[in-house]
């Protein structure tokens, strides 16, 4: 079952590094085994979020009409998120690939996540998100569009 999850996972989230930037494509996209998860930071989709690297996004692939994106993201220090008063912001299938979340709900239930793990969110979720660093695969679905 982890197995089938993980191979779905993977399906979903693919993209080839050589494809450029991110688009919509006409033809399956392909993370190669070699390339994951960390060599990926190093093409040239990767996006520094924070000036000192320690937050990095690697958007792969976005539908045509802009509501779906698959990409890596990773953060190498400790952070909390506070989706308490907004929700959080998009539907969102996430696999950990290395570290590890905490999602704490509204109304206190604990969930935790580690590498191998995969979670999803519904939009609107709200609770803390909490972490010492991470590497996940996402694919979200915004009906609004995503950026």
């Amino acid at each position: 079952m982890k197995n089938a999850m993980l191979l779905l996972a993977a399906s979903a989230l693919a993209a080839a590094l050589q494809a450029g930037p991110v688009q919509a494509a006409d033809h399956p996209a392909k993370i190669a085994a070699s390339a994951m998860p960390l060599a990926i930071f190093g093409s040239k989709q990767a996006v520094k979020v924070e000036k000192d690297g320690s937050v990095l996004d690697v958007p792969l692939r976005k539908s045509a009409d802009g509501k779906f994106m698959s990409g890596v993201y990773s953060v190498k220090k400790k952070h909390v998120e506070d989706y308490r008063k907004d929700g959080y912001p998009d539907d969102e299938f996430m696999l950990f690939v290395k570290g590890g979340i905490t999602l704490i709900s509204s109304d206190g239930h604990v969930t935790q996540v580690r590498a191998g793990d995969a979670v999803a969110l519904n939009k609107g979720w709200k609770g803390l998100w909490k972490s010492n660093g991470y590497t996940k695969y996402y694919v979200i679905y915004s009906q609004e569009g995503v950026e």
